[in-house]
């Protein structure tokens, strides 16, 4: 009993290995603190900026630790451009076209991945070309779609074509997962009377 209870003790103890780090490890890590302080660098300038007066960015420069604290510049910009109207534009925006994004992807997934649709290869085939094609060769073509179904200068607009890209892409990831799941599920879960949706 007592060596039984001795083991099991002696099994949940952790044994923690003191692992020493070389030079190596230690360069690594410098070059890594070192790429983090150069990504930062443009936040930093933009936050020193933001605070100086506009004589004081004219007489120092934007490298310059600000002479003065000030506020006035970020109070014109704010009232300026209305940015609680952008903020809010913003996360609707970008909420919506997440929501609607995974939906779609969910459902195109299921049809290719699950439905086994016939020629599923080469619709997955044209959803990577489409995800190839630079964003920039759109404009165009979809300005002229909008403008006629009278959608131009309306956030439904972005909502739409943000929706169909990043749908584009999480159809390719999701059908993939899909694709792996067992047949005999689903055909249990029709024998027990599961209908196509359930």
């Amino acid at each position: 009993m007592t060596s039984a209870t001795s083991s099991a003790t002696s099994a949940k103890i952790p044994v923690h290995v003191k692992k020493n780090r070389t030079v190596g490890d230690w360069m690594i890590l410098a070059l890594l603190i070192v790429g983090g302080l150069v990504m930062l660098f443009p936040f930093i300038v933009l936050l020193l900026n933001a605070f100086k007066t506009t004589a004081d960015y004219n007489s120092s420069g934007p490298l310059s630790w600000p002479s003065e604290f000030s506020t006035d510049g970020l109070m014109k910009f704010w009232n300026r451009v209305n940015y609680p109207e952008k903020l809010w534009n913003s996360i609707w925006t970008s909420g919506l076209v997440a929501v609607l994004a995974v939906i779609l992807s969910m459902f195109n997934a299921f049809a290719l991945g699950i439905g086994r649709v016939k020629g599923r290869r080469w619709i997955v085939l044209l959803i990577m070309l489409a995800n190839m094609l630079p964003q920039e060769a759109m404009l165009y073509p979809l300005y002229i779609m909008f403008k006629n179904i009278g959608l131009y200068n309306s956030p439904w607009a972005i909502v739409i074509i943000f929706t169909v890209i990043q749908s584009a892409f999480g159809t390719y990831l999701l059908s993939s997962v899909y694709g792996t799941f067992p047949k005999s599920i689903l055909e249990a879960a029709a024998i027990d009377g599961a209908s196509r949706w359930t």
